[in-house]
């Protein structure tokens, strides 16, 4: 099974980093094969005949061993990253005049967040909940000063979920269909 693994908050001027040769390093000889990082932002692809949950252990054992922190983190399959961005709603489209995201739920994110959100939105805020992401699109340029995205911050919902840009999730998308 090909799977992404998704690490929040990694080398985005934290004093979490973590050296994606390293990563790779860590998770071959763990047992994960074809381990590829891309970028330095906590984003690795792999391969593994073991269970979705067999994979999410070994990472979580892994990350445990090597690192001094706790290092939350997102386990998706190529087929449910590929089947969920066929559906994605119409408004996701990429279009300059808008901010396109999407938000990676993690092994911790807890499913009452979803209604939460929901009930926290602006009318800038386009947000379509599936069960491991979360599309986002705010209006305009200047509608992200406006958006409830901009007040995530500190939330307990922030910490459960990671966000890539649109441009970064279309490079997954032709990283699992090259």
């Amino acid at each position: 099974m090909e799977n992404l693994l998704i690490l929040r908050a990694v080398n985005a001027g934290t004093r979490h980093t973590v050296k994606m040769a390293d990563l790779r390093d860590w998770l071959t000889t763990a047992g994960l094969q074809h381990v590829q990082t891309y970028r330095n932002s906590g984003n690795a692809f792999f391969t593994s005949a073991r269970s979705r949950a067999d994979c999410s252990q070994l990472v979580a054992d892994t990350l445990a061993t090597h690192l001094d922190f706790t290092q939350p983190f997102g386990l998706f399959t190529r087929d449910e990253l590929l089947s969920t961005c066929a559906q994605a709603p119409a408004w996701w489209d990429g279009h300059s005049n808008r901010q396109h995201m999407l938000l990676f739920k993690l092994t911790t994110y807890v499913p009452d967040q979803d209604a939460w959100l929901m009930n926290q939105l602006t009318p800038v805020d386009h947000v379509v909940c599936t069960p491991q992401f979360i599309f986002w699109t705010v209006d305009g340029q200047r509608g992200f000063q406006r958006s409830f995205y901009r007040q995530l911050i500190g939330t307990p919902f922030y910490q459960q979920t990671s966000t890539r840009s649109y441009s970064t999730v279309k490079y997954f998308i032709h990283y699992f269909t090259k």
